[in-house]
């Protein structure tokens, strides 16, 4: 698995966890590392490259969860954004985050990498979903 693979799952993680609880907090690197372990027996041997992005992709998304949040609404339609699963209301985040703000990282390859996620740890049907919100945003690079 690629270091920003990790990185994107243990994002996903810690906003599932924030979500969950009703409270978003930029994490510390050492609560990072915690949050992966379970998850990433190997997460002793994450490198530096890989919690920093993850601690990039957090501190980023919380900084504009209320623009990214919008942006779901927007496109997701008949969805209110409270009855998306969390799993998926947390990739849906993160993948808009990549697209609208990090100009570094091709929208094909954010939508590619979510979908995946949502393959593996949401349901049977969560890829497609996720995949016909993300294309609509990334068509239209509004927030």
């Amino acid at each position: 698995m690629g270091s920003r693979r990790q990185s994107r799952e243990i994002t996903i993680q810690y906003l599932y966890a924030c979500d969950i609880q009703k409270e978003f907090a930029i994490p510390t690197k050492s609560l990072l590392n915690w949050i992966a372990f379970p998850f990433h027996p190997d997460s002793r041997h994450l490198s530096d490259e890989s919690l920093a992005f993850a601690e990039h992709l957090i501190t980023g998304i919380i900084k504009t969860l209320n623009n990214i949040d919008e942006c779901i609404k927007k496109y997701a339609d008949n969805w209110e954004i409270f009855r998306i699963a969390y799993i998926d209301r947390n990739i849906l985040r993160m993948a808009i985050y990549e697209i609208l703000f990090l100009k570094d990282i091709p929208p094909v390859v954010s939508i590619d990498e979510a979908v995946d996620i949502a393959k593996k740890y949401s349901t049977p049907d969560s890829g497609k979903f996720v995949n016909g919100i993300l294309d609509k945003i990334q068509k239209n690079q509004v927030v």
